[in-house]
C-alpha cells in the first residue's frame, strides 16, 4: 500500500508536489535538496507531481481493514449519519519532499485536501515549517459530504460544532528554542485531532515548561504557560548526512523528561551521525510512543 518509507514514525509517504525553499536553520542540510539534485531536478522549484503520484492515496483504500467506529464532523448538508467505520491505523507522512503549506503549492492544495477527504481510513501527518499559513489554507469543504456552499477556507474546520478533520494531524518543525516559541503558538492556533512537533534536526536545548508566549492574530489570543499544553506528540532526532551538526543527547533527554511530565507521547527517532539509523537508544531504551 502506497510508497513505503524508512521513516520510523510513519508507514508511507505521499508527495503531491516536490521542491521547497529554506526558511530556518533546520533546513540547512535538508536531504530533499541533495535528493532532487541527484535526480536532475531544481530543488527550489516547487512542481506538481505526476497524476499517478498526486492521486495515489485514492488507490490505497482497498487495503484498509475495518476494526471499529469513529465519530465524524457533520454539516447541515450531511445525512444523519454520525459514525463511519474506522480502520487499522495507516500513517501517511505528507510532503516529505516539500512543505504542504508552501505558497507555490497554493494552486493545487484544494485538490490534495479533497483526496485526503476521500480517504478517511488514512491518517495524514502534515508537518510544516510554515505554520503561520495553516489557518488561511485549510480545506473549504465539509469532511463528511464534501459540500462547499461558501468556499471559505476553514469554515467547517474551525466551527466548534464540527471540528477539525479527523484524519489529519498537524505538526511543525522546531529545531531550537527560537522556533519553538515562534511556531508552536501558530500551530495550536488551529484546531487539530493531533498537534505534533518534530524537533529534528535538534540544534539546541528546548525549554517548553517555563516559556510564556502570547500570540495574537485577527481572531484569537493564546497565552501559553508551557508550550506543551496543547501538543499531543513530540518527535526528536539528530541530523544525518555527511555535514551533520552534533546533537547533545542531554538536549533530547531534556525534551523527553518534559514530555513525560506533561503526559505527551515521546518518539525518539535517532541520534546525530552520518548514518544514525543504528543510534535509536536514549537513556538506555527506545522511545516509540504514539498518540492514541
Amino acid at each position: 500500500m502506497g510508497e513505503r518509507t524508512g521513516i520510523s514514525w510513519t508507514n508511507h509517504t505521499w508527495n503531491p508536489w516536490l521542491g521547497c525553499t529554506k526558511v530556518s536553520p533546520g533546513c540547512k542540510h535538508c536531504y530533499m535538496f541533495d535528493y532532487m539534485r541527484r535526480v536532475g531536478r531544481d530543488p527550489e522549484t516547487v512542481v506538481r507531481s505526476k497524476p499517478g503520484t498526486f492521486n495515489a492515496p485514492l488507490k490505497w483504500k482497498e487495503n484498509a481493514h475495518t476494526i471499529g467506529s469513529h465519530p465524524m464532523p457533520l454539516c447541515d448538508e450531511c445525512y444523519s449519519m454520525d459514525e463511519i467505520d474506522d480502520v487499522t491505523p495507516q500513517y501517511v507522512f505528507t510532503c516529505s519532499l516539500s512543505d504542504f503549506f508552501h505558497e507555490d503549492a497554493d494552486p493545487w492544495r484544494d485538490e490534495a485536501w479533497e483526496i485526503i477527504r476521500q480517504t478517511p481510513h488514512l491518517t495524514y501527518q502534515i508537518l510544516t515549517k510554515r505554520p503561520e499559513r495553516i489557518a488561511t489554507h485549510l480545506p473549504k469543504t465539509c469532511f463528511n459530504c464534501g459540500c462547499n456552499p461558501d468556499g471559505v477556507p476553514g469554515d467547517y474546520w474551525l466551527d466548534p460544532d464540527e471540528g477539525p478533520w479527523p484524519n489529519v494531524w498537524l505538526g511543525t518543525s522546531v529545531e531550537n528554542q527560537i522556533y519553538a516559541e515562534k511556531r508552536i503558538p501558530q500551530l495550536v492556533n488551529v484546531p487539530a485531532v493531533v498537534h505534533f512537533l518534530s524537533c529534528e534536526p535538534l540544534l539546541g536545548p528546548i525549554d517548553f515548561e517555563t516559556s510564556k508566549i502570547t500570540y495574537t492574530d485577527t481572531k484569537t489570543t493564546i497565552a501559553l504557560f508551557g508550550l506543551l499544553s496543547d501538543i499531543e506528540w513530540v518527535i526528536v532526532g539528530g541530523e544525518s548526512g555527511p555535514h551533520f551538526r552534533e546533537m547533545n543527547p542531554d538536549w533530547a533527554s531534556g525534551i523527553k523528561n518534559q514530555c513525560r511530565s506533561a503526559g505527551v507521547p515521546f518518539f525518539y527517532k535517532q541520534g546525530s551521525a552520518r548514518f544514525p539509523e543504528a543510534d535509536t537508544m536514549l537513556d538506555g531504551r527506545e522511545w516509540h510512543e504514539m498518540p492514541r
